[in-house]
């Protein structure tokens, strides 16, 4: 049985006003979350306590300072961020982690698809890796050609879900991008498998 679940991107501190409003969870920002002090996140992890498990998804997952492709990519860097903040969204009861990232993965000009690509790749093992510990999955979010330059379609998303080849990385449709990219839900049938 498939049932549909209605949920809303707001943070952990909205959490009660979410369940009177009657979604079904919470979808937090990484971002957000590790940005704050340790003080500042037992505080909302206590609330998440209160709720285990409505802080089902984490968006924002990685700021735009820490490059995913060009030449300043840092995988160290990359690996110890995944540690820190996916460990804090494990304390919130997150098990779903979408990666848009616009901002950290857009390609700089002069830069190689071809070498982009590769690096996305080996990011996204980074985050399969880190994610695995915690028992979550990876959904990689394809987003609008306003936004960023690469994973723009649907079928971008399922090549990297693919290429990366990992069990816990899925690809992931989000109608918003969808609409904006002109694609049609019809067009999605083959990459079913994938999502």
């Amino acid at each position: 049985d498939f049932m549909m679940k209605i949920g809303i991107c707001t943070g952990v501190e909205n959490m009660e006003k979410a369940i009177a409003a009657g979604a079904d969870y919470i979808e937090v920002s990484n971002m957000k979350l590790a940005a704050m002090t340790g003080e500042e996140f037992e505080k909302v992890a206590a609330i998440a306590a209160a709720h285990p498990d409505y802080a089902y998804c984490a968006n924002g997952l990685v700021p735009g300072d820490i490059r995913l492709t060009g030449p300043d990519v840092d995988y160290n860097k990359i690996r110890e961020f995944s540690e820190m903040s996916f460990a804090r969204l494990a304390r919130l009861g997150v098990k779903i982690i979408v990666f848009g990232s616009s901002k950290a993965k857009i390609v700089p000009e002069g830069f190689s698809f071809d070498e982009a690509w590769d690096q996305l790749v080996k990011v996204t093992r980074i985050f399969s890796d880190v994610a695995a510990k915690h028992g979550q999955t990876v959904v990689i979010e394809p987003l609008n050609e306003k936004e960023c330059n690469i994973i723009v379609p649907v079928t971008d998303s399922v090549k990297l879900a693919k290429l990366t080849d990992r069990e816990n990385v899925k690809a992931h449709v989000d109608f918003y991008h969808l609409m904006q990219n002109g694609e049609k839900l019809s067009e999605l049938a083959p990459c079913v498998p994938s999502l």
